[in-house]
């Protein structure tokens, strides 16, 4: 699947199971700088899912690609093969309905790749699972 974003987040990789369990075994993450000029083409008349989380910036993002961008604050789970076309925007606070960057923002546009493995049962179950992560570093006893 194609995403459009506007963040990239290690919280796209499911790392436990509904009872807790460790699942992710390892991913990989493959990002190349784009142009705007790429990641307009790229997109033109593709299927592409919109999770591009204010309206604002999907309203930005429309208007310099030349192509809808919906708003869609809809959780994205990555899977294998799964691409995303992230537009990290830096600059202050876009006004509603923005169709331009104010002069001190930019958008610095990356293609990421992905690739994930998952633990199978037989796997966790020959593991020790001393050493798999059960909490956060931050998290205290």
């Amino acid at each position: 699947m194609r995403y459009l974003t506007n963040a990239f987040s290690l919280n796209m990789f499911p790392s436990t199971d509904r009872e807790g369990e460790f699942l992710l075994k390892s991913a990989g993450i493959h990002t190349i700088p784009l142009t705007e000029a790429e990641v307009a083409e790229m997109l033109e008349g593709q299927t592409f899912v919109s999770v591009v989380g204010h309206a604002a910036t999907a309203s930005l993002f429309s208007a310099l690609l030349g192509t809808p961008v919906s708003e869609n604050r809809q959780t994205v789970v990555l899977e294998n093969g799964d691409e995303l076309i992230v537009g990290q925007y830096t600059g202050p606070r876009l006004p509603e309905g923005a169709t331009r960057l104010p002069p001190e923002a930019r958008i610095r546009w990356f293609r990421i790749f992905v690739s994930v493995e998952y633990f199978a049962d037989s796997d966790i179950d020959a593991v020790d699972r001393d050493t798999l992560p059960q909490r956060r570093p931050d998290e205290h006893d």
